[in-house]
């Protein structure tokens, strides 16, 4: 008797169809998550909070303004003590010996090493960026990944300039605030904290809500 089942084979097939299916939509999503609150991923979005997973915020979503808290005028303040006045004026004599130990008591200032010279801190021309108003075509997200993957080794490889090339690939496939976070962590890397900073102010045009923009131009201002 012929074991064979045509039915469960063919649902067999359309399973690992929807599976690879699934591979490929997670990893355009893991490379643009703003895509994740576009209306037609509600199923999904509520599939992942039955699961207790957190979403990244919503990007379009607008930031509430926080109060603001005047502070008070210490001239109203009757609780201030007040200023005292000025101290008399010091025979010229004593302020020129002053002056002179202040000058015997200045040491040479040494350059710090880690500090990084305004020369050397930005790239030769300013990097390319995406086209913000550019809508991703599939063949755009199937390359994402695979750019995404080619930058990720090259770093792991030390190659940090070709690693930067590959993410400004990801961003003309791809722009959005991610991928120009995932570039200016390169440049911080090379030492280029000038250029990670326009990374991190150009993610924030498209995101002023990324935590991540705002973690990289804190450390390239650090």
């Amino acid at each position: 008797q012929d074991s064979s089942d045509p039915q469960g084979a063919a649902r067999m097939a359309d399973i690992q169809a929807a599976i690879k299916a699934l591979k490929s939509a997670v990893s355009v999503l893991q490379a643009n998550p703003a895509l994740l609150h576009a209306p037609e991923m509600e199923f999904f979005r509520e599939y992942l909070q039955s699961l207790g997973a957190k979403l990244p915020p919503n990007p379009s979503k607008p930031k509430q303004a926080e109060p603001t808290v005047e502070e008070p005028d210490d001239d109203d303040d009757p609780d201030m003590p007040p200023l005292a006045e000025d101290p008399p004026p010091r025979a010229s004599g004593v302020e020129e010996i002053d002056e002179e130990e202040e000058e015997e008591e200045e040491e040479v200032e040494e350059e710090d090493p880690e500090v990084i010279k305004e020369a050397d801190a930005d790239l030769p021309a300013p990097q390319e960026n995406g086209d913000s108003s550019k809508e991703p075509s599939d063949e755009d997200y199937e390359k994402a990944p695979v750019a995404r993957e080619a930058a990720d080794e090259l770093m792991g490889n030390g190659d940090l300039e070709g690693a930067a090339n590959k993410f400004t690939e990801l961003i003309k496939l791809t722009p959005s605030p991610n991928p120009y976070c995932l570039r200016g962590n390169v440049y911080l890397k090379m030492q280029k904290p000038l250029a990670a900073i326009r990374d991190a102010d150009k993610a924030l045009e498209l995101n002023p809500d990324s935590a991540k923009a705002f973690k990289l131009r804190g450390k390239a201002n650090a």
